[in-house]
C-alpha cells in the first residue's frame, strides 16, 4: 500500500516457496531510481529482510558525499569499502539495518538489509580464511591450472600434518600440526571425472575447505528470533576484500563472491564427528548471478532464473562434505 500510495506500479509479486523467498518489485516514476524491490525473510514478516533500489547513475552514490550525508541523516555511517569503491558497507547506528552500495555497469545497486542487531564484538579472522588452501585451487571451467592431489600431499606432509585414515582418495582430510588460522581439519576435493584423453586438470584441487571451532569467528546466535547470523566483523572483513554477499543457499550457507577473481566463498554450521564446526569453503567459479549490470537486473525473470542456479550450484559444490 505504501507504493501505490507514492504512485508506484506493481511490477511483479513472488510467493513463498521452499527456494524462494517473497518479493514484491515496483516500477517507480522516477528515471533515476526506476525500481524498488522488496524481499521478505517470510510471508508474515512484520518488515522487509532487503530492499534494493536501482540507481541508473553510479555518480550519485559512488565516492559522493551529498548520498554519505544524505544517508548519515538516517543513522548510517560508512564502515568499509573495496579498494575500487565498487562495495561500500554502511552500519546504522539507530536503526537494525545495513546498507550496502554496489557499482555495476549502468548504474549501481543499493541494499538496505535488515540485520538483527548484535550487541557485542566477536574477533574474526585475521585475514580472509583459507588464504593459504586457495592457492592449490584450479578451475577448469575457468581455466585456471591449479595444483594436483601430489601437490597437496607433499606440503601437508612438509607442515607435519596427519591424513585422516579412512578418507576416499577423491578428496584429503588433514588434521594439521600448525594451523594457519585454528582450523582443525583442512580439506580438499579434487576433480575426478576426465573429460578427454590425459585430461590436465584430473587431480586438480577444485574446492578447499577449513574446519574451525569458534563459530563466533563469522555467526552470533540472536537469543529474540533462535537463528545465527553473519557478525559485522566478518561482514566488513569480505566487503573490504572487494566480496559481495550473495544471500543464503538452500542448504543454510552464507555465500560471499568476488566477481573479479570469479571466488566463491560459503559459510555454515556443519557437524563433524557429533560437533559442530564452523565449514568454511571456498571455489572458483563464474558469478553468473543475473546483476552484473543495471540491464540484466532489470530483466527480472531471467536474474532470478540466474541467481537461483548460481546459489544451487554453490550448495552443489558445498555438499561434498566429509563426514
Amino acid at each position: 500500500r505504501y507504493e501505490h500510495e507514492r504512485g508506484n506500479t506493481l511490477l511483479y509479486s513472488r510467493e513463498e516457496t521452499k527456494e524462494q523467498y517473497p518479493s514484491f518489485r515496483f516500477l517507480t516514476k522516477s528515471k533515476v531510481v526506476p525500481l524498488i524491490e522488496y524481499q521478505f525473510s517470510a510471508t508474515n514478516s512484520p518488515g522487509f529482510s532487503i530492499a534494493t533500489l536501482i540507481y541508473t547513475d553510479k555518480d550519485l552514490v559512488k565516492g559522493n558525499k551529498d548520498f554519505d550525508e544524505a544517508v548519515a541523516a538516517y543513522g548510517f555511517v560508512k564502515q568499509s569499502s573495496s579498494p575500487d569503491l565498487v562495495y561500500t558497507l554502511y552500519e546504522n547506528t539507530k536503526l537494525p539495518l545495513q546498507l550496502l552500495v554496489t557499482i555495476f555497469t549502468g548504474g549501481a545497486k543499493v541494499q538496505f538489509v535488515y540485520n538483527p542487531t548484535q550487541t557485542k564484538p566477536f574477533p574474526t579472522f585475521s585475514e580472509m580464511p583459507l588464504k593459504r588452501q586457495i592457492e592449490f585451487l584450479g578451475s577448469r571451467e575457468l581455466d585456471i591450472k591449479g595444483k594436483k592431489q601430489e601437490d597437496v600431499r607433499a606440503f601437508e606432509q612438509t607442515e607435519g600434518s596427519e591424513r585422516i585414515e579412512n578418507t576416499p582418495d577423491f578428496y584429503d582430510l588433514f588434521k594439521p600440526k600448525r594451523s594457519f588460522q585454528d582450523e582443525v581439519i583442512r580439506g580438499y576435493f579434487y576433480i575426478i571425472t576426465p573429460t578427454q584423453m590425459d585430461d590436465p586438470y584430473l587431480g586438480v584441487v577444485n574446492s578447499v575447505l577449513g574446519y574451525y571451532p569458534q563459530l563466533e569467528r563469522a555467526l552470533w546466535y540472536d537469543e529474540i528470533d533462535g537463528h545465527y547470523h553473519l557478525t559485522d566483523e566478518v561482514m566488513k572483513l569480505f566487503t573490504s576484500a572487494g566480496y559481495e554477499y550473495m544471500g543464503q543457499t538452500q542448504n543454510a550457507s552464507y555465500a560471499f563472491a568476488n566477481r573479479a577473481k570469479n571466488l566463491a566463498y560459503t559459510i555454515r554450521i556443519f557437524f563433524y564427528q557429533e560437533q559442530r564446526v564452523l565449514d568454511v569453503q571456498a571455489y572458483y567459479t563464474e558469478i553468473d548471478d543475473g546483476s552484473n549490470s543495471v540491464q540484466e537486473f532489470m530483466n527480472h525473470r531471467t536474474s532470478q532464473k540466474k541467481r537461483a542456479a548460481f546459489l544451487r550450484r554453490l550448495d552443489a559444490l558445498s555438499q561434498r562434505t566429509i563426514r
